[in-house]
């Protein structure tokens, strides 16, 4: 699968495996455009890879279970199109916001303010974000395995390899961004990286339920 014209598939593996090498590597050469939506695409797989096998293996009722999720609870099947576009435009929407204000948060904690910089930042959370979907996935098959023979750990297992998985994952993009936002110290790597997401979320949150908002107005027998 390895594309010699393209440095994608490289950068997928070192941002985990040499971080430091891979952040000089593109600030020395650059990444294109192209390379940016291959990243894109890979991080947009990864992320449906993990989220379908979660639910095909049964990781997500044993989260339900977790949790106390109350089983009677649907969603109207006519609003379920609108729920999922409101799902995908969302996390659009906080990866759009997340890279505009990126610039604007690294220049208050003392960064590169440069959208260059911003770029590839980005690009490295999406080469971050490919490996990550895939460790979901296994985490998942191991909690689901184990909850055949011991079902009161399962649920635990998911739970705690889920949070490892995205604990991890911020922890390897800030020290990224740290390094290409030429950030004085880790601390203000994960800050930037924190509060740039934090707005994304907000932007997110507010695109999904203006979505939902909107079309429950308009269509109010939707409602049960």
């Amino acid at each position: 699968m390895s594309n010699p014209g393209s440095p994608v598939w490289d950068d997928v593996m070192r941002v985990w495996t040499d971080p430091h090498g891979v952040v000089e590597a593109g600030q020395r050469e650059g990444r294109s455009r192209a390379d940016g939506w291959r990243a894109i695409l890979l991080y947009g797989l990864g992320i449906a890879f993990s989220l379908v096998l979660n639910r095909r293996l049964g990781a997500d009722a044993l989260l339900d279970s977790f949790f106390g999720a109350d089983d009677q609870t649907t969603i109207h099947p006519a609003l379920v199109p609108t729920v999922w576009a409101a799902v995908i435009g969302g996390l659009a929407t906080l990866l759009l916001v997340q890279w505009l204000v990126l610039p604007t948060v690294s220049r208050l904690f003392g960064g590169s303010p440069a959208r260059r910089d911003a770029n590839l930042a980005v690009y490295f959370l999406f080469c971050v974000g490919f490996l990550a979907g895939f460790a979901g996935v296994l985490s998942d098959l191991t909690g689901v395995i184990v909850h055949r023979f011991w079902p009161s750990t399962g649920a635990y297992l998911v739970l705690a390899g889920s949070l490892a998985v995205i604990v991890m994952a911020i922890h390897q993009s800030a020290r990224l961004a740290t390094d290409v936002l030429a950030l004085a110290s880790y601390p203000r790597g994960l800050a930037v990286l924190m509060f740039s997401l934090l707005v994304g979320l907000v932007a997110a949150a507010l695109f999904f339920s203006g979505v939902l908002v909107g079309t429950l107005t308009l269509f109010p027998e939707l409602v049960d």
